[in-house]
């Protein structure tokens, strides 16, 4: 999670962070604000996505 959250912060917006899996259709994140990506990521990287977020 911190790996992706440093990346965020040096990147510009708009933002898309997309789990690298199967997700259903629900694991990418398009947004110009930098906190809803990196929350977006954790939410990824924690599980959410089952393993489909386990890369981002």
């Amino acid at each position: 999670v911190a790996d992706a959250t440093a990346y965020l912060d040096d990147a510009e917006g708009p933002y898309v962070v997309k789990a690298d899996g199967l997700a259903a259709g629900k694991g990418v994140l398009v947004t110009p604000d930098r906190v809803a990506a990196q929350g977006w990521a954790r939410l990824c990287i924690e599980g959410h996505f089952g393993d489909a977020g386990a890369t981002v």
